[in-house]
C-alpha cells in the first residue's frame, strides 16, 4: 500500500479517469448487461405499473429499486476491483459477487450517507468533507471484507494528504453527470406529449443504468489509484490499461 507521502506525489486524477475507463471496456458486455438487468429493468417494470404523475404509488418502490440497484453495484465494483488486478471475471461470478457483497455495501452505504446528509444539513462543509474522506468506503469494503468502522478508518487514512484531488474528482464526476441530465431535461421539454412515455420507460432507466456503471467503476478507480497508484494489488503489471 502506498504511503501518504507517495500518494500525495503520485496520485494522478486523469489515471483514475482512465482506468475506470478501461476496466469498464475490458468487462463492458457483462457490465452493461448487469446495469439494464438489476438497474435498468426494474425501473422500466415499475414505470410501467405506475401511471404517470402517481408520484404516492412510485414511491413504494423506491427502496426496492435502491435495493437492486445496490445488488449491481456491489457486483459491477468487484467486477472492476478485479478487471484493476489482472483478471477478467465472468457474469455469473460477477452476480454471486453481488450477491456476496450485498448486505456489507448496504451497511457501509446506509451509514455513510446517513453521515454524509446530516453533515450537508447542518453546516454543509462537514457533508462535504465526509462525502470526500469515505469516498472510497465502498470498494474497501468489498476487497478487505472488514466491518463497516474498519473500512470507515481505512478510507479515511486513504484520502489523507490528497483530500482536495479527491473532492475536484468527486466535482468533476458529478457535474458531467448533472450537466448530462440537464440536457436531456432540456431536450424532453420539445418533446411531444404523446412521447413523453420514453422518459419514464427509456431515458430515466438509462440514467439509472448509468450512473451504476460510472459510480461502481470510478470509485473501484479511485481506490485502486489510493491504495496502489499506478500499480495493481496482486503485483501485476497493468499492460491491460495501456
Amino acid at each position: 500500500m502506498l504511503s501518504e507521502t507517495s500518494r500525495r506525489e503520485q496520485f494522478s486524477i486523469l489515471r483514475v479517469i482512465s482506468r475506470a475507463w478501461s476496466s469498464f471496456r475490458a468487462i463492458a458486455l457483462k457490465a452493461l448487461l448487469i446495469s439494464a438487468l438489476f438497474g435498468m429493468a426494474p425501473e422500466v417494470v415499475v414505470a410501467s405499473l405506475v401511471p404517470p404523475g402517481d408520484l404516492g404509488s412510485y414511491g413504494v418502490f423506491n427502496i426496492p429499486l435502491m435495493l437492486t440497484s445496490l445488488f449491481a453495484q456491489a457486483g459491477l465494483m468487484w467486477a472492476a476491483l478485479r478487471v484493476q488486478d489482472g483478471g477478467l471475471p465472468s457474469f455469473s461470478d460477477t452476480v454471486a459477487a453481488g450477491a456476496k457483497n450485498f448486505v456489507g455495501l448496504f451497511g457501509v452505504s446506509l451509514l455513510a450517507g446517513l453521515a454524509i446528509l446530516l453533515g450537508l444539513v447542518l453546516l454543509i462543509i462537514p457533508g462535504l468533507y465526509l462525502m470526500t474522506v469515505l469516498s472510497v468506503a465502498g470498494p474497501a469494503r468489498i476487497e478487505r471484507q472488514q466491518k463497516t468502522a474498519s473500512v470507515f478508518d481505512e478510507s479515511i487514512q486513504l484520502t489523507k494528504g490528497v483530500r482536495w484531488r479527491v473532492f475536484a474528482l468527486l466535482v468533476i464526476g458529478l457535474v458531467v453527470f448533472l450537466g448530462a441530465l440537464l440536457v436531456l431535461g432540456f431536450g424532453l421539454a420539445f418533446v411531444p406529449e404523446d412521447l413523453l412515455w420514453a422518459d419514464r420507460l427509456i431515458v430515466t432507466p438509462a440514467t439509472t443504468a448509468a450512473f451504476l456503471l460510472v459510480s461502481s467503476f470510478g470509485t473501484a478507480s479511485l481506490y485502486h489509484e489510493l491504495r496502489w497508484g499506478a500499480g495493481t494489488s496482486a503485483g501485476v503489471m497493468a499492460e491491460v490499461f495501456e
